[in-house]
């Protein structure tokens, strides 16, 4: 079987590819890998920037609530009007809201965004000492804590009610000092999809989920839990968490994966369209090259083929590329003078040659035919 003869345009084409390829594709798996590492560092340290003023704005915002808790408790109008059987007068109440106001002139101001509404229930009468508003239905959803979580007592728990989304609630028995027998109740709002607040977030990552947890993992609060689809790969998302210091709860943040990356995977894409179209503008540009070469090489094969056949009259045709021309003059060159000699240069020479051939068969002849008869006579005499 004889051996198969190597393509040179199949060793080109295969050359201008790897050549192209080779660069492109260590390049953009470097780049893959680099950046890809880079932007999940970005995100990480983005998500963790979030988590820590979080918990530590949250932090700051329930230990001021806990001091205002303490100070309207230890407060001894507050005592004296909680004690009394009378119920409580508008101006006592004024006189609440300004003594719970001096709680916080030398602390930390409370966000009114966050804390919509802190109450002092006695027996039936609901008393706001903070924020609340009627228009917000913010003493109804009060009420409907108080009678479903009356027998609830912490300042380091929120609760939550099934009708009410989107609050929590911290709530802490009004004690008398003397006795310890609660008097009441304090019952503080807060706005958890306020608190919450991922804009930051939002801005880089739209598709950022947070949820916020309490004891035992109970849901508290959450912001596009929607985005959780049925029997979710939670592989796809990056996580994160962080507990509050001083408290039972906990945040935590959900990512998507491809959000992260999105940025690095569309510039990959450009980057390997780019790098497709200059290899097929390269492989044109060489098809090209390679037709302006092949075509005088045909003219020359076709040309020695009319030559062979007896035919002397052709020629090369002119070309406008200099590397063809001292060519083309040879080949016309060398033809035209075989043409132009043949009939004086090479006729004699080419009947001597016939005639020293038929020399040298009538010889051979005449030579075998004696032989054939000096046979003849040996074997008649015998």
């Amino acid at each position: 079987m004889a051996k198969r003869k190597i393509s040179l345009i199949g060793l080109v084409v295969v050359m201008i590819c790897v050549l192209v390829f080779a660069p492109v594709v260590t390049a953009g798996i470097y780049f893959i890998h680099t950046v890809s590492g880079q932007l999940q560092h970005t995100a990480s340290e983005t998500v963790s920037m979030y988590l820590n003023e979080f918990t530590d704005r949250t932090d700051r915002m329930m230990e001021t609530l806990r001091d205002g808790v303490y100070y309207l408790t230890s407060d001894s109008a507050a005592q004296q009007m909680m004690s009394s059987s009378k119920p409580l007068t508008q101006i006592q109440i004024l006189q609440l809201e300004q003594n719970f106001s001096r709680a916080f002139s030398l602390g930390d101001s409370l966000n009114p965004d966050v804390v919509s509404a802190i109450y002092l229930i006695k027996n039936d009468q609901y008393v706001p000492v903070y924020g609340g508003n009627y228009y917000l239905n913010t003493s109804w959803r009060v009420r409907q804590m108080y009678q479903t979580h009356e027998d609830c007592n912490s300042a380091r728990t929120l609760y939550t009610h099934y009708a009410i989304i989107g609050y929590a609630y911290m709530i802490v028995d009004f004690v008398d000092l003397n006795t310890m027998q609660p008097l009441g109740k304090i019952i503080v709002e807060l706005n958890i999809d306020k608190l919450l607040s991922t804009l930051s977030l939002n801005q880089l990552y739209p598709s950022t989920v947070v949820i916020f947890s309490g004891a035992q993992g109970k849901r508290i609060g959450s912001l596009q839990t929607d985005l959780f689809r049925e029997n979710e790969d939670m592989n796809k998302w990056y996580h994160a968490s962080s507990s509050l210091r001083k408290s039972r709860e906990r945040v935590d943040i959900y990512i998507p994966n491809a959000e992260i990356l999105a940025g690095v995977r569309q510039s990959t894409r450009v980057y390997f369209l780019v790098c497709a179209a200059i290899l097929i503008l390269a492989l044109l540009l060489a098809a090209t090259c390679l037709i302006l070469l092949l075509r005088p090489l045909r003219q020359m094969l076709h040309t020695i083929g009319s030559i062979g056949s007896g035919d002397f009259s052709v020629r090369m045709d002119e070309t406008p590329y200099t590397e063809k021309t001292a060519t083309r003059r040879t080949r016309s060159a060398i033809w035209r003078r075989i043409s132009t000699t043949w009939p004086t240069g090479w006729t004699p020479c080419f009947r001597r040659s016939i005639s020293a051939v038929c020399c040298c068969v009538t010889q051979r002849f005449i030579s075998w035919r004696a032989r054939f008869s000096r046979t003849s006579s040996l074997i008649f005499l015998n």
